[in-house]
């Protein structure tokens, strides 16, 4: 669902060129998304549970690789949202046919050739990291994922300049608010909770899975109200949608 939204955006943007979609986009984006990362790394034995019910053992080594392939794949649509925004605003290559020509100097080039800068950071860095974390448990699973984290935010952090230099209006400083300090709280808040109520590892999927949905509808009331508190932004992207949806539930 998170990564379905980048698209969205990226067809508004070709047909009507609607920037003011783009941060709230990514915003509600990221809140669905960090919904889920904080579900499953507050409730972890739950997923071990729906997913390997013979293997509990696994809960607890699990966890930091979870936690990190979790925030590599944050990391990830906050980079799609940077790619697609570039490529929506540029709109080079729906001029003529597409080839090296069309992409050469332009921003979309730059921003396409940004994938393979991070696949290179991508594998290179994954070695020397696992020799660091060979100690771990899953520490190749680490390693990978640790270094996707650095790939992908190379990759972000260099959109991101391209971006300001085509005058593109993408207000970033506003996570820390908007986002930032919401998940942190957040994240502190659910670890307390999650040490006080404890869900029973029945080894049965249609329970676990009512269970996780229990876990999913509480953390997400939790972060939503704490992303509401402290975020004016945040509760008029809301109400806007709420709204949104009531108009089109009426329509129909």
């Amino acid at each position: 669902m998170p990564n379905v939204i980048p698209s969205i955006m990226y067809g508004e943007l070709l047909e009507r060129n609607r920037l003011e979609v783009v941060y709230r986009d990514m915003l509600l984006s990221l809140f669905i998304n960090t919904s889920i990362v904080l579900t499953v790394a507050s409730f972890e034995p739950l997923i071990i549970d729906l997913l390997r019910p013979n293997d509990l053992d696994l809960i607890g080594p699990l966890y930091l690789p979870i936690l990190l392939f979790l925030v590599s794949n944050t990391v990830s649509l906050i980079n799609t949202f940077t790619d697609n925004l570039i490529s929506g605003v540029d709109k080079s290559d729906l001029k003529g046919e597409v080839g090296i020509s069309t992409y050469w100097g332009t921003h979309i080039g730059f921003s396409k050739l940004l994938h393979l800068v991070r696949a290179s950071l991508y594998i290179v860095l994954a070695i020397p990291i696992y020799f660091l974390m060979r100690d771990l448990p899953f520490s190749i699973v680490m390693a990978f994922s640790a270094s996707n984290i650095i790939a992908f935010s190379t990759s972000f952090t260099l959109r991101t300049i391209r971006i300001r230099k085509m005058q593109v209006e993408l207000p970033l400083h506003h996570l820390l608010r908007d986002y930032v300090a919401p998940t942190l709280a957040s994240a502190a808040l659910m670890y307390i909770a999650a040490q006080h109520i404890r869900f029973k590892l029945v080894h049965d999927v249609y329970i676990t899975i009512a269970e996780i949905l229990a876990a999913f509808l509480i953390t997400t009331l939790v972060y939503l109200s704490i992303t509401l508190m402290a975020s004016n932004r945040s509760r008029a992207i809301f109400r806007s949608v709420l709204r949104s949806i009531m108009q089109a539930t009426v329509a129909t």
